[in-house]
């Protein structure tokens, strides 16, 4: 899913031509950044883990499990992406526990179970206590790989982390469904346990917006400042950062400020299409003083130690029970969503893992109009309990996703045609570009800075423009509650449509808004438009029964 969204990203980031469609690439933006938003930092990284990880779903309740295998010795396995549901598969015999154990290198690592529900096959393993693994702060298997008996071989991702509980390294091998509903003989091989701790270059000289910085980093050797901008009790700090190694995102490239662990802000990794990362960090001015900004430290995950240890488990995988959906329903219900939101309830399913609705969602431009909605808060009340979820995109194929809202529960039921369920929708974001109205006269631009304040909808926006040498700058903002920015404007110039250059401002950026539009031959007879702007409208939070 990582690898999916990152690619999907930058599909909506190619650089623009005279044929670039923006609306269908601003509409990939939108989605994808607020789909980022909803995905925690860690997720994004799925090669290494922290030691420190946060959960992928704020889930309803936490469990513990004590493995057979580990008679004594609880392990606390709630941070690993996607436990709750194989707990549940587990539990309701919808998956094999195993006991298997090898050594190499002097690290005993365990197969504790594994779980396929005909997409994913998933593996519980664990790394047994070694003296001095606790001072680590990321973990990752070198690498992993899962055969069927005749040597078909599917790649596999892991995620680890160090549980203080029971001194243990815990984690989840992740494949493509090799059983595929079927009974066969699996091996699951995995080589060297390789260790990391942060490392912090420190930036010798201050900086400001335009410098580019020599780090002395082998691994992130330069650092642009895109703009360093102080806004209210905030300073927001956009850089680029150039990195050897073909994924950069890997090893958590950030900045920090302050003495001690110091503090790395808000950080929002935004699209771009160029080389490196381009970063932005949110700092509140009580944690930094922006005139000194050579207090800032580069840090990010340096390799420590490589344990070069080789592991394998052959085991007799069964796929065809835990395959099977337990309760699928067709939805035709939905209405008010559907006129509300534009988003409509296809089908209902249960599977031993987690509980899927499947939904298609009108995202054209004349839905546009009306306006699309994302809701940030996605809640399954499953007889008296309540799961909260997600948006989730599946599939492999960018052309054939499927959209859902996908749950893990630890609830179960022999009979789930009868438990009362409900889909609870809120706190809902709406994005809505109107180019038949909206649109705003501007004098002719000059270098001296113009204002004014147009009324869209229920709020009022504020923007300046001006000229920087051939390009017109917009720099616009709101101080109506519940506006949420503008993604990108547009104008009319002598009736051609203008587009300005592509920023994105990030999920959590609540401030001004600065586009620059390209000079060219000049600007004359010009209207503004807001083009693309969010806010939060709770009129269209909805509930819908689905069961």
């Amino acid at each position: 899913m990582e690898r999916v969204f990152e690619s999907k990203v930058r599909e909506g980031l190619q650089a623009p031509s005279a044929n670039t469609d923006f609306d269908a690439m601003w509409l990939t933006i939108e989605r994808e950044v607020s789909y980022r938003k909803s995905v925690p930092q860690g997720t994004l990284k799925p090669a290494i883990s922290k030691r420190k990880l946060v959960p992928a779903l704020v889930l309803s309740c936490f469990m513990f499990m004590a493995v057979p295998a580990f008679a004594g010795v609880a392990m606390n396995w709630n941070n690993i992406m996607g436990f709750v549901g194989i707990d549940n598969a587990l539990n309701n015999g919808y998956g094999q526990r195993f006991q298997q154990s090898a050594t190499s290198a002097g690290i005993a690592m365990n197969l504790n179970g594994v779980v396929t529900d005909g997409e994913k096959l998933k593996a519980l393993v664990s790394f047994d206590p070694d003296e001095g693994l606790d001072r680590y702060d990321a973990y990752q298997i070198g690498s992993v790989g899962i055969a069927d008996e005749s040597g078909n071989t599917v790649p596999a991702s892991s995620n680890l982390y160090f549980d203080q509980r029971s001194g243990k390294l815990l984690g989840m091998i992740e494949s493509n469904d090799i059983l595929q509903k079927s009974e066969k003989k699996l091996t699951i091989t995995a080589q060297q346990l390789i260790l990391y701790n942060y490392k912090e270059t420190p930036l010798k000289t201050a900086f400001q917006t335009g410098d580019t910085i020599t780090t002395g980093s082998p691994d992130y050797p330069k650092m642009h400042i895109e703009s360093l901008t102080k806004e209210d009790d905030r300073l927001i700090v956009r850089y680029i950062v150039s990195a050897t190694s073909p994924d950069p995102l890997r090893l958590d490239p950030h900045l920090i400020y302050g003495s001690g662990n110091g503090s790395r802000g808000e950080l929002t990794v935004l699209p771009y299409d160029g080389e490196g990362l381009l970063i932005q960090q949110i700092f509140q001015t009580a944690e930094v003083n922006q005139n000194e900004t050579e207090s800032f430290r580069l840090s990010y995950l340096d390799q420590a130690e490589t344990k070069d240890g080789k592991w394998s488990f052959t085991f007799k995988g069964d796929g065809k029970k835990a395959s099977k959906a337990v309760y699928t329903k067709n939805l035709n219900n939905g209405e008010q969503l559907q006129e509300m939101a534009g988003i409509r309830l296809e089908k209902l399913i249960v599977s031993p893992q987690k509980i899927t609705l499947n939904i298609e969602e009108d995202n054209s431009m004349e839905q546009y109009k009306h306006g699309v909605v994302w809701y940030n808060s996605v809640t399954l009340a499953v007889g008296d309990k309540e799961i909260q979820g997600g948006f989730d995109l599946i599939g492999s194929d960018p052309k054939r996703y499927q959209h859902a809202y996908q749950f893990e529960s630890s609830v179960w039921y022999e009979d789930w045609s009868t438990v009362p369920m409900k889909l609870i929708l809120g706190d809902a974001r709406v994005t809505k570009r109107d180019t038949t109205q909206n649109w705003t006269p501007l004098k002719q631009p000059a270098e001296l800075k113009q204002s004014l304040e147009v009324s869209v909808d229920r709020f009022l926006i504020h923007f300046t423009y001006y000229l920087d040498g051939k390009d017109l700058v917009v720099e616009s903002w709101s101080d109506s509650p519940g506006f949420g920015g503008i993604s990108q404007s547009m104008l009319s110039v002598n009736g051609n449509e203008v587009y300005p250059e592509m920023v994105s401002n990030g999920p959590n950026y609540t401030g001004k808004k600065v586009e620059r539009y390209k000079g060219g031959s000049g600007f004359e007879n010009i209207l503004w438009n807001p083009g693309f702007y969010n806010y939060y409208d709770s009129q269209k939070n909805v509930e819908v029964k689905l069961n």
